[in-house]
């Protein structure tokens, strides 16, 4: 609903850019698709994007968040696994569909961490059966 949403904050649509870690149980693929599925639930998935917090710290500006929808199966958090389901995010030129590659950055070199990525929260508590808890 773009109309509402500009009307209450000033813009038309937005994204909540979500990485998961797991320090408490070390299965974050288990628990990205457990928050996947919790916004699925609550009708949030169309504007919440996920991504393994190790993949965002690693490689900022590469495919590391799961497209809307993407479904996680296994446990393997090797990126490569997943490369069909991943999108790439620039700053200055939002979300990618395509794979980025070497020759795809501005001046073909890898780039650094860079600050203005999106901002991160972490999930480490483990979460309740009931999303509203």
């Amino acid at each position: 609903m773009p109309e509402v949403c500009e009307q209450l904050f000033g813009f038309a649509s937005f994204v909540v850019w979500v990485t998961v870690i797991d320090t408490r149980f070390r299965h974050p693929v288990r628990r990205l698709r457990e928050l996947a599925r919790v916004a699925a639930t609550g009708g949030a998935a169309g504007v919440m994007r996920f991504a393994l917090g190790g993949w965002v710290f690693d490689a900022p500006g590469e495919p590391v968040w799961f497209r809307d929808g993407a479904w996680v199966e296994g446990e393997t958090v090797r990126r490569q696994d997943y490369s069909d389901l991943l999108l790439a995010f620039e700053p200055e030129r939002g979300v990618r569909n395509e794979h980025a590659h070497q020759d795809d950055r501005h001046d073909g070199q890898p780039e650094a961490k860079r600050a203005d990525s999106p901002q991160t929260a972490s999930a480490s508590r483990p979460l309740s059966r009931n999303p509203l808890q």
